[in-house]
């Protein structure tokens, strides 16, 4: 998703204004949603773990620390204090994609992430957290993904083929809820 995008979708689903964010973006990668916060002038943070993309990002002048969220003080951003709001991205295990693709899912090579969810787990995750799941959104790239492993097994241009109907079925697979990524907010109920 686009950084213009994400934070268009951040303040529709929280209700609060740019003036009002403080952001803490962790796992930010290479910066790209911290830089459109900065142009925004919206007061931010990343945190990100792998040290040639912490490099990249102060590079670019972004506020960026190779930490962890314990060294963070509570309070200091909206999500880290009571009322304030979580938005994740995160892969979604029971989606199609996986069950199409099994072990060759594009998301668990080269084990770009850590761990898997599924609503239950989410709801697991925020209860023991301070939050509740305020909402779940599925969206994905399941149809084109496995079109992607066709092609390269079959040596047939899928995607050309079927350029027109790959998004109308990606599309009925998001609105299915079982598409390979979900959308969450969370908000922060308590503080444990």
């Amino acid at each position: 998703m686009h950084a213009p995008e994400r934070l268009a979708y951040l303040l529709e689903k929280t209700g609060l204004k740019k003036k009002e964010l403080k952001v803490l973006d962790v796992g930010c990668g290479p910066g790209y949603f911290l830089s459109h916060l900065k142009d925004q002038k919206i007061k931010n943070k990343g945190l990100e773990l792998t040290k040639f993309l912490v490099d990249i990002c102060r590079k670019r002048g972004l506020n960026v620390e190779g930490t962890e969220l314990k060294g963070e003080k509570p309070g200091t951003y909206n999500a880290l204090k009571k009322g304030g709001y979580v938005l994740a991205y995160v892969p979604h295990i029971h989606s199609l994609g996986y069950a199409l693709m099994g072990s060759r899912h594009n998301t668990l090579a080269p084990f770009q992430h850590t761990a898997f969810f599924d609503p239950k787990s989410l709801a697991y995750l925020a209860k023991k957290t301070g939050f509740v799941v305020d909402s779940i959104e599925y969206f994905g790239l399941d149809i084109m993904d496995y079109f992607c492993m066709k092609q390269y097994d079959d040596n047939f241009d899928y995607l050309d083929k079927l350029s027109e109907l790959i998004p109308l079925m990606q599309a009925i697979v998001d609105k299915q809820n079982i598409s390979n990524h979900m959308r969450i907010i969370f908000k922060k109920v308590s503080n444990v």
